[in-house]
């Protein structure tokens, strides 16, 4: 009768013993981050915070995953919401200036009454609007590029007050509402047993990159992560065993298949990335092999009817999403003036280029190929003009000023056109992936992990926070497939460019090293070696 009580007391002594380790390595990262500018060494003193993260996630998980550390989920999370709480109101954003922007795009809807796409902030119309926080805004002369579900959560936060702390606390309470859906897509239906549910609490609420981005630096992608997530967990198969095959069940309602399309539509309005899974859950659900491959309560042609109107409620539940979001910034009745943010996000696109593995080896190869073209008479490098796709281009956004005038932006150097080539090539690349996982019939969350996996290991820009998107999917699976969550991990060398000098060595071990070893355990496990039968309704 002595067990029990013990038990408690000891589950409460290393919640109380972990709460204060990761409270204290926060608490120093809090501090390092008003030391200075990077350059000034304040940098190194945070990386040595983010190393302590990693090692009390690395020893506690080890802990919990062998059952040496027995925890309730409701402990895991108080030990996750100290370190959480402690950088979203002491710390200044170190690692990241993105939540500057963040906050002057939703103060000029509410104080300013005006479309945030309609001017950058560098803007001379806009000059009464500063705020002290207006020079910490990174590439004020681009437009926003944020999407539309966004600038919703921006304006919301600047119009009731919440400022740099409430946006921070937004993101955190979003980190918390995946937990729910990444215990639908570990359990497949059923009910989770408690350590394994502890277990994929700690690994997703106890990450570094996940603490140090969403808490810290404020990043929204944790909201389109969630929404994505959940979007996926709504219609998870179910795994059963009939006459020793394997069968994946999928959701009988339509409210499901409707839900997810919309929540994806949701995670694609607050960041882009989230249109990835559109594709994988729409074809899924009315791919042939899938869905045709055999008679399914009825004739074949009613299940073809069945799989089809699945297909749609996904697309129109996605469409229906988007476009609401969306109609008070592309419409005037909102601002009185319509606006989009195709430009800025152009911009990005053709500009932007950072933490890139697999896109840097190839641009180089592009570009070395290109370079083999004679100059012209002149001596100037050659250039590639489509002026036939001027009207294209003028209506995607991809323009530039001109004499003060926006115009097409048709010309490409060397460069630029290497650069779009690649990008080409990389969603051939994507496309093939995705074909490939379909025709085996690998379940949706599993088709989207590997997508995104895929997808961020072919960019031209990889920042520390878009590899979050993986961890709550990736923690949901198998532990070979959890091999992925440690790119999480070595993604957090990136921010160590100023202490080191340099990104070369430190991109060689994210990509070179470790990581190949993880891609290929998480896809061994990813493509499931038993047969799968699909029993739709």
């Amino acid at each position: 009768m002595t067990g029990a009580p013990h038990d408690a007391r000891s589950a409460w002594g290393a919640t109380l013993g972990l709460g204060l380790g990761f409270a204290a390595a926060a608490a120093w990262i809090a501090w390092a981050t008003w030391q200075g500018p990077p350059a000034d060494g304040s940098r190194a003193l945070v990386m040595g915070g983010l190393a302590a993260l990693v090692a009390l996630y690395l020893g506690s998980a080890w802990g919990v995953a062998r059952g040496r550390l027995r925890l309730s989920v409701a402990q895991i999370a108080l030990v996750a919401l100290a370190p959480r709480l402690i950088l979203a109101i002491g710390s200044f954003p170190h690692l990241s200036d993105d939540v500057w922007r963040y906050m002057w795009d939703g103060h000029v809807q509410t104080a300013g009454r005006l479309n945030p796409y309609s001017l950058a902030p560098a803007a001379e119309a806009l000059v009464p609007l500063h705020t002290d926080f207006w020079s910490l805004i990174n590439h004020a002369e681009v437009p926003t590029i944020y999407p539309p579900a966004a600038q919703l959560v921006f304006a919301a936060v600047m119009g009731l007050g919440g400022g740099l702390i409430g946006m921070r606390l937004v993101m955190v309470a979003g980190e918390f509402a995946a937990l729910g859906a990444v215990w639908r897509l570990a359990g497949r239906g059923e009910q989770l047993s408690a350590p394994r549910r502890g277990l994929v609490t700690a690994l997703l609420l106890w990450n570094p990159l996940m603490i140090m981005e969403f808490s810290a630096s404020g990043h929204l992608d944790v909201l389109a992560m969630t929404t994505l997530t959940w979007g996926v967990a709504l219609v998870v198969p179910r795994r059963r065993k009939r006459e020793g095959v394997l069968m994946s069940e999928a959701p009988r309602s339509w409210w499901s298949w409707l839900g997810a399309g919309a929540l994806v539509g949701l995670s694609a309005s607050f960041k882009l990335l989230g249109a990835v899974a559109l594709a994988p859950l729409a074809v899924w659900a009315w791919w042939p092999r899938g869905v045709w491959g055999g008679e399914v309560e009825g004739t074949r042609a009613a299940a073809r009817g069945r799989a089809a109107l699945r297909g749609a409620l996904v697309t129109v539940g996605f469409a229906a999403t988007a476009a609401a979001t969306a109609a008070p910034y592309v419409t005037p009745v909102v601002f009185g003036e319509s606006g989009s943010f195709s430009k800025g996000l152009s911009t990005y696109a053709r500009k932007w280029q950072a933490n890139d593995g697999v896109f840097a080896v190839a641009l180089e190869v592009e570009e070395r190929v290109l370079a083999t073209v004679p100059d012209r008479p002149d001596g100037r490098r050659p250039w590639w003009r489509f002026e036939s796709l001027r009207e294209t281009f003028e209506a995607i956004g991809m323009t530039h000023l001109h004499e003060g005038q926006e115009v097409a932006s048709t010309a490409f150097g060397g460069v630029e056109l290497a650069a779009a080539v690649v990008k080409l090539l990389v969603a051939l690349a994507l496309a093939l992936v995705l074909l490939l996982l379909l025709h085996q019939r690998v379940e949706p969350d599993r088709v989207v992990l590997v997508m995104l996996a895929a997808l961020l290991l072919m960019a031209p820009t990889v920042h520390p926070w878009y590899v979050a998107w993986l961890v709550p999917l990736a923690v949901a699976q198998s532990p070979r497939a959890r091999a992925l969550v440690a790119w999480s991990l070595l993604v957090l060398l990136i921010y160590a460019d100023v202490v080191v000098g340099g990104t070369v060595v430190l991109r060689l071990v994210e990509y070179g090293v470790v990581l190949p070893y993880a891609a290929f355990q998480a896809w061994r496990a990813l493509i499931d070696p038993e047969p799968i039968g699909v029993e739709r309704p």
